[in-house]
């Protein structure tokens, strides 16, 4: 299994529990590697800023928001 980290540079401070973002983050990361399994794949940790207006189809709130994605992907064989 391969592990990528693409972090932004420069995001602003969130105002959060430390103990909990880190929680959040180590069961994605475990979650993602749980999907992988003993298959070859990639956990990829991804952060980035997006700004939010009215129009988006989300129910986030308009503004800037910190964001943390975790992906994972499965090579299947055969």
């Amino acid at each position: 299994m391969r592990f990528l980290l693409d972090l932004a540079d420069q995001l602003p401070p969130v105002e959060a529990d430390s103990t909990q973002i880190q929680q959040l983050v180590m069961n994605l990361v475990l979650n993602a590697g749980e999907a992988i399994g003993d298959a070859a794949g990639t956990v990829h940790v991804i952060t980035r800023l997006e700004t939010r207006s009215l129009n988006g189809a989300t129910n986030a709130a308009v503004g800037r928001h910190v964001c943390i994605e975790v992906r994972d992907n499965r090579m299947r064989h055969g």
